[in-house]
């Protein structure tokens, strides 16, 4: 799937793998990096889990109709091999790696060994460009 915004009256919406852990996949969690179409009003809302969340205690009960929608559908996402290495334990964890990862130079300063591990996990899944 492939997305492209042309209507300029578009709005969009950037899931986050929070949600899509919530959501057991339903709601693919997305690559946000985009072509601007010129001015646009920008307006990020930020909403995270408890950090000692575990993919064992999210039970949030998507309806299998809704889940039908979606079920043979493949996405094109550089977050979802992310998520499923980088989100196998605590929500904490998992955001803690995504941060030093997106912030190289301070993981390379004050993480250099988990940044190291993170940064190896990513390439075994061709997620990232390392800086």
């Amino acid at each position: 799937m492939d997305p492209r915004i042309t209507d300029r009256n578009s709005l969009v919406v950037n899931i986050g793998r929070a949600l899509e852990a919530l959501t057991g996949g339903v709601c693919t969690a997305t690559t946000h990096r985009g072509v601007s179409l010129g001015p646009r009003f920008s307006i990020p809302v930020f909403r995270g889990m408890s950090l000692d969340l575990s993919a064992e205690n999210i039970s949030l009960k998507i309806p299998e109709h809704i889940r039908d929608l979606v079920r043979d559908e493949k996405i094109r996402s550089d977050a979802e091999a992310t998520f499923n290495q980088m989100y196998k334990g605590r929500i904490g964890e998992g955001t803690f790696i995504h941060r030093i990862t997106s912030h190289q130079d301070v993981g390379r300063r004050w993480y250099p060994e988990v940044l190291a591990w993170a940064l190896g996990e990513y390439e075994k899944h061709d997620c990232i460009e390392v800086d």
